[in-house]
């Protein structure tokens, strides 16, 4: 038979019982908290922990990501002061290519081909008197630029012809002064005055072989080294004529 107050029971629980059961729960919720508090403490603090280590992590990256940004500012300008100072605008490009500054080297230049159409200055060339003996030559310049002698020995040469040339051809030349246009332009009046030839005078006399001639054909220079050669002419035609007047009537 079911006591009063059980769940099998139909007759309610006294009050006193119910008091007492009242009394029960307390002083077991009240000895239940501690123990849930005792149980628990380590979470609550592994958790705490792990918050405070969040939250250091946290205020790291974001000192971190602050250098990054610093960086970042600090490059920019780094980049664009050293753009600024090193480089140079399209028009300083094209005014330098449109004029090319001076060119001064303390060493050695080399290079395949250069032009330099207002000539090349420099410091006086070493030279040396050839009296002390030894076989000398005489020095040309190759229209390439190169620097060497003409031979005349038979062993160079081939179809070798004997060659005649008008004794008046020597007396045909014209004889003039004149002074260099670069000359006067860079001394005025103190441009010394020349005596020579006129190139395109001798071209229109046939003589050829004594006109420098450019890479179009016209004429340049002269060959005046070659001029001793029309006295050979002139000088023969003289002893032909004193030979003649030598003759006994």
């Amino acid at each position: 038979m079911a006591n009063p107050g059980s769940i099998g029971s139909a007759m309610p629980a006294s009050e006193d019982t119910q008091v007492r059961r009242v009394a029960d729960l307390e002083r077991f919720v009240r000895e239940l908290g501690p123990s849930i508090a005792q149980s628990f403490a380590p979470v609550i603090k592994k958790a705490n922990d792990t918050l405070d280590l969040a939250n250091a992590t946290i205020a790291t990256v974001s000192e971190l990501s602050a250098r990054v940004d610093a960086t970042l500012v600090n490059i920019d300008t780094t980049v664009q002061t050293s753009i600024s100072a090193n480089s140079m605008t399209t028009a300083a490009i094209q005014s330098l290519v449109a004029a090319p500054p001076a060119v001064a080297s303390t060493g050695a230049v080399s290079g395949t081909t250069g032009t330099f159409p207002t000539g090349v200055s420099s410091t006086g060339v070493y030279t040396k008197l050839l009296t002390y003996g030894g076989g000398y030559k005489a020095q040309y310049v190759h229209v390439d630029g190169t620097m060497g002698y003409v031979p005349s020995s038979r062993q160079f040469k081939q179809d070798i012809t004997p060659a005649t040339l008008d004794p008046a051809l020597l007396t045909a030349l014209q004889l003039v002064t004149f002074r260099y246009i670069d000359a006067v332009d860079n001394l005025g009046d103190q441009a010394e005055t020349e005596l020579g030839l006129i190139a395109e005078d001798v071209h229109a006399l046939g003589l050829h072989w004594l006109v420098d001639y450019d890479a179009e054909g016209k004429p340049t220079g002269l060959k005046y080294e070659r001029l001793a050669l029309l006295m050979i002419p002139w000088a023969q035609s003289i002893e032909a004529r004193l030979q003649a007047l030598e003759v006994p009537s």
